[in-house]
């Protein structure tokens, strides 16, 4: 099956830019939609003066982050070399997954390539792997890019 819609996943580490460049590249080479997508935990409230952080102090800093990640996400796109659409959905819980498998599903995604970090043994057991839970709960297919090692 031809792959129309690509979504590339991006945390903004260097193990993401490599999946964002493969996915450039198929993209391209398939002449596929090419959307980058990152999921961010929610915004933290701000140190107030006060106990708690008022109503506008809450908007002001959900809005700046949000400024910040769509920044980030604009240089991703501008260093990916190929049109893509950048997308930002939010985290509901402490993982990204929900947030991409939502996205994937919503959207009527054909593949998700996301990287994948190679931890192992114990801190793969403590952390998890949300390139894991995407490729076990993905509804389409889904591209693993693993970092290549050091030159």
């Amino acid at each position: 099956m031809p792959h129309k819609r690509i979504v590339c996943t991006t945390d903004f580490s260097e193990a993401s830019d490599h999946a964002v460049r493969e996915g450039a590249e198929l993209a391209a080479a398939l002449g596929a939609e090419l959307i980058l997508l990152h999921v961010s935990a929610p915004t933290p409230p701000p140190v107030s003066g006060g106990l708690f952080p008022t109503e506008a102090e809450l908007t002001r800093a959900a809005e700046s982050a949000r400024e910040k990640v769509q920044h980030e996400l604009s240089q991703v796109r501008d260093r990916c070399g190929v049109p893509a659409e950048v997308r930002l959905a939010e985290a509901h819980d402490a993982s990204p997954v929900e947030g991409i498998l939502g996205f994937v599903e919503s959207e009527g995604v054909d593949l998700v390539v996301i990287a994948t970090a190679g931890r192992s043994g114990l801190q793969r057991w403590l952390i998890g792997s949300v390139t894991e839970r995407v490729v076990r709960h993905a509804k389409c297919a889904v591209l693993t890019v693993k970092v290549p090692p050091p030159a």
